[in-house]
């Protein structure tokens, strides 16, 4: 596999003024502060000698407990904080592989930060302390990606591998907040599941997860919602509505298309500010063709009486109107 080089990351991470106190001795400590700056403070040896250090220079920084060893070849810049990115960092860099399963999970914010896993191609693992290097014999260039300068696994790549070593109930609970961010959708991963053979180990967890996702909402509170509205004899009310405006493809949680009637289930969780902008765009596209827009949230679900009342008094507008008008409900 080819050496991965340093890319460009959301965030750089902060330096320390510690790390500056030999930055100032020559070019190479230079250009090796800036390097591993861009790589949450690790570097291998390679790069170190194409920053201009020679194999003296690099034993003398060691020796001198400027720089501290990783992994065999991989380095740290001591004064940096040790941290679990950095750690999964240099576990990349030490086997060459992506960061995969839970530990891209959790750079995507999808599991908890702990676990040191990466995948690399079938026939060069590099076993390391402290990391568990998975092999995998169907890595396609559209599986790996970079996140805040780490490479890692896209989100339906590691929502195929996590089902192999996840139970079903936890499985569930990553990919419905995956599908709640919009990270993956339904037809993405189904596509990147073709070929994940029924008898390969976790087949039955993801096919089975896939299948209940068929027509039917696509997290756990969107199906509560659902069910919510059907109980209470608002039955035009399907999941997974796909309308187009302006010459755009937009998707709505639920939707009573005869009405033009959206409903959107906000789950209890910062959206990230290019989603943000999507939705608002939707709203606003679609409050212009006469659609109206409700919102539920986690909290409603747990007084159906409130979800009933506000989708009744929509219906009542938009049935006996005094004057046929559209608005958009917060």
């Amino acid at each position: 596999m080819a050496r991965i080089r340093p890319v460009a990351r959301h965030h750089a991470p902060a330096v320390t003024t510690r790390w500056f106190d030999v930055a100032v001795a020559d070019t190479p400590d230079r250009l090796l502060v800036r390097l591993a700056a861009r790589q949450h403070a690790v570097f291998t040896r390679r790069q170190a000698l194409e920053c201009g250090f020679t194999p003296k220079m690099i034993q003398g920084r060691l020796d001198l407990g400027l720089w501290r060893p990783w992994h065999r070849g991989v380095y740290g810049l001591t004064g940096a904080p040790v941290i679990w990115i950095s750690r999964l960092m240099a576990a990349c860099l030490a086997t060459g592989g992506y960061a995969s399963h839970r530990s891209a999970a959790a750079l995507f914010g999808l599991w908890p930060q702990g676990a040191i896993e990466v995948i690399v191609p079938r026939g060069v693992r590099r076993s390391r302390s402290g990391v568990v290097v998975r092999e995998a014999g169907d890595l396609r260039r559209g599986d790996l990606s970079t996140l805040d300068g780490v490479p890692v696994t896209t989100v339906p790549r590691l929502l195929v591998d996590l089902a192999a070593v996840l139970d079903p109930s936890r499985y569930e609970e990553v990919l419905d907040r995956a599908m709640t961010r919009r990270l993956v959708t339904p037809d993405r991963l189904r596509r990147r599941a073709v070929g994940v053979a029924h008898g390969v180990h976790g087949a039955s967890v993801l096919h089975t997860a896939l299948e209940a996702r068929g027509n039917r909402p696509e997290t756990r509170l969107e199906r509560i919602v659902l069910e919510i509205l059907h109980r209470g004899g608002f039955d035009n009310f399907e999941p997974q509505v796909w309308v187009t405006a302006n010459g755009e493809r937009f998707r709505l949680d639920l939707a009573d298309t005869a009405r033009k009637i959206a409903v959107e289930v906000d789950e209890n969780h910062h959206a990230e500010l290019s989603q943000w902008k999507r939705d608002v765009r939707r709203q606003t596209l679609l409050v212009a063709m006469g659609w109206t827009f409700l919102r539920f949230t986690e909290d409603d679900a747990q007084s159906p009486q409130v979800i009933w009342d506000r989708a009744a008094a929509v219906l009542a507008r938009i049935d006996n109107p005094p004057g046929r008008q559209s608005s958009a409900e917060a």
